[in-house]
Order: C-alpha cells, then structure tokens, then sequence
C-alpha cells in the first residue's frame, strides 16, 4: 500500500508516489530542514521480512553511499522506518534509458555521449571496487538536461572493503558459485552461469545496452528466460549495419560482447576513453564527406555580413610565372556566388566562390572543372 501525502518517513515528508522497481518503492518527498525536494526509496512492509531483500537493500545503501561522481545517482541519507530501511538520494527529472528507447535507435551521437557517460560513472564505481551486477536500461536515467546517473546498486558485491576494519570482516555481500543475480537479457555468460564475477560482468552488460541504444532492439532477449540465457551463452547478436552506424563505434560493441571475459575491454576507463575519442571524432566530422571543412557562420536569416577571412599573415607578393593549382575536391551540391573583391580579396585569387548553405559558409579558392580546392589560410571564426 502507497503512503499517503504528508506522511513523514525520519524528516522527510512524503509528497507524492514517483514509482516501483525490484528493491523497493520511490517517492518523492520533501526535506524541511534544508528546503529541498528529495527522492525517498524504501522496501514496502510486506517485504520488510524478507532478511534476503532487507540485505540487499542496505547493501545497495552501503555502496551508493561511497561513490561521488556527476553520473551515478546522490546518495544523501539512509535510516529506518517502522521496521523497514530507507534511502534518500537526489530527485532526477527526467525518464529512463529505457523509457526513452521505445524500440528505436539513437543516433550515434546520441548513444556515444550516453554511452560515455555511463562508462564514465562505472569506472568510478570499479575504482572502489563495486560492481553493479544489474545494468541495464531500467537502471540508467536520463535527465532533462542530458545528464546521465546509473540508478540501483542493490545487487552490488564489494570486492574492495574500504578500510582495515571492514578488510578484516571479510567482504559485505558474497555471491557464491551457482546463484544467478541480475536480469536476464543483459547478463554476462559468467552471470548465467552462476560464476564469481568481476568489473567486467558490468562491460559485458554495458554492452548489451549500447547495442540496444544503436539497434533499436536488445542483444539477446528471447521468448522466455531459459532460451535468453542460451543466447548469452552460445549466440552472437547480428552486428549492427556500417551503413548508419560508424564502424568504430561497431567494434566498441563487439569488443564490450566477447564471451570470454578476458577479450572484452579490461576497464571501463579504456571504454570511456575509446568512446571520448569517437565523440570527438562524431562531432568534427562533415555529414556529406566525413571531415569537417573550414567553416564560417553567418546569421541565417537576412543579407550576410562581410565574411571575416583570416590568414595567418600578410600575403605575399606573387611569384612570377604559373602556380599550379592545389589538389582540387569535388564541389559540393550548395548554392553559390562569386566572392565580392575579386583579386584584391585576401584569398588573392580571382576565381574565389562561397557555398552557402543555412547559416554555414563554405569559401573555395580555385575550381577546375567540376573540381573545387579549399583555402588553405582560412581559420575557424567564431
């Protein structure tokens, strides 16, 4: 049964009822004492017996409450009510991966900073030693401003005690050989077959996800459990089409999925890193050749101003006798006219053309043919 609104849980206030998920139900609640509004996530009483859940629920306090990074969920307080623990952490606005995915594709974009930002959060988790056992696209929110959190470390194992105290108690969670934990679909093979597993369970189903941000459908869901776990085991999803997705970011995926945890990526660090370096790559490249031109933008709307051409210095005085032409590049399709100062432009060629198309400029220094050749002196301008 929800709480009702004005319901006070330690000092908090309950405001309203945001959502269930495996460890527990989640309001939204209020903090008097610094004015702010929280979400408050607690095991309903009916399950407040079940020493199992009531375990794994503090052990996911226990682990949350350890990590600091702009991509995992704020913990801000534990405690207890009525018998039954609860966890205060930030209020996200925004939905889930898996809300936002809906059968459809990101644009690669899209699910390389997604996918960057979830790498980057379980790096942190892995470098105090917590493995989330449980990533998949319900546990990943995505807010409105496009911030990335991974939610729900309940299933976490701490293989890294964090002080002597807690070295000499032995580890606070311990799944032993032959127990399953974690969703089917997005399991690594070590997982279903019930063996210890490491940070790299978490790259394996990190994997599954971002196959399913690109594809639009998951790596490995079947018709029932059994044949799902099956899949992970035996089967190689179909590798996802070149055409629309960029080969690189292709063997990112393949390499997250090797069965074998030692041929998958070692860290999410050299995930985060591989992925940083395609969105850079993604957000330089030009839609029509793959490499970003010089670029000069102007108001979309209107008469243009004065183009701003830039050189590195004054040009200097002609050579006598012919200069060949430089390596010339196919014309693109844009609209054009000539450029306004003839010879006496800085580009000092007389042939010299712009290419517009919205509020991007494109400034050709010599056409031969159907060729075209960029200048070389021209710079970025703001």
């Amino acid at each position: 049964m929800a709480m009702a609104t004005g319901t006070h849980v330690g000092p908090y206030e309950i405001v309203g009822w945001l959502g269930a998920g495996g460890m527990g139900e989640v309001y939204r609640a209020r903090d008097p004492r610094l004015g702010r509004e929280v979400a408050i996530k607690l095991i309903p009483e009916t399950f407040a017996k079940d020493a199992s859940r009531l375990h794994r629920f503090e052990q996911e306090a226990r682990a949350a409450g350890q990590l600091n990074h702009p991509n995992i969920l704020t913990v801000y307080d534990v405690g207890t009510h009525q018998g039954a623990p609860y966890v205060v952490s930030e209020l996200l606005e925004g939905e889930s991966l898996k809300s936002r995915l809906r059968g459809a594709p990101h644009s690669p974009r899209r699910a390389i900073d997604y996918a960057r930002q979830i790498a980057e959060g379980l790096a942190a988790a892995h470098d105090r030693g917590i493995v989330h056992r449980d990533l998949k696209p319900d546990n990943i929110f995505v807010t409105s401003a496009g911030r990335v959190k991974i939610l729900d470390f309940g299933l976490a194992k701490l293989t890294q005690p964090a002080d002597d105290a807690a070295r000499n108690a032995g580890p606070l969670t311990e799944t032993g050989p032959g127990t399953v934990m974690g969703t089917a679909g997005y399991m690594s093979p070590e997982q279903v077959r019930g063996e210890t597993v490491d940070h790299r369970s978490d790259i394996f189903s990190f994997g599954a996800v971002l196959y399913e941000m690109v594809t639009g459908h998951p790596a490995f869901i079947r018709a029932t459990a059994a044949d799902t776990m099956a899949a992970i085991l035996k089967e190689d999803p179909p590798e996802p089409s070149t055409a629309t997705i960029p080969p690189a970011l292709v063997r990112v995926v393949s390499h997250c999925l090797e069965k074998a945890r030692e041929a998958r990526f070692q860290s999410a660090r050299d995930m985060a890193f591989d992925l940083e370096s395609l969105s850079e790559t993604t957000a330089t490249a030009s839609p029509a050749a793959g490499v970003a031109a010089p670029r000069l933008r102007v108001p979309p709307t209107g008469s243009p101003p004065p183009i701003p051409y830039l050189s590195p210095g004054p040009t200097p005085n002609p050579v006598p006798g012919p200069t060949p032409p430089p390596s010339p590049s196919p014309i693109p399709p844009f609209l054009s006219r000539p450029l306004e100062g003839g010879p006496g432009s800085p580009l000092g060629s007389p042939s010299c053309v712009i290419f517009r198309t919205g509020s991007v400029v494109f400034a050709a220094t010599t056409i031969v043919g159907s060729m075209i050749s960029f200048g070389s002196g021209l710079r970025r301008s703001a």
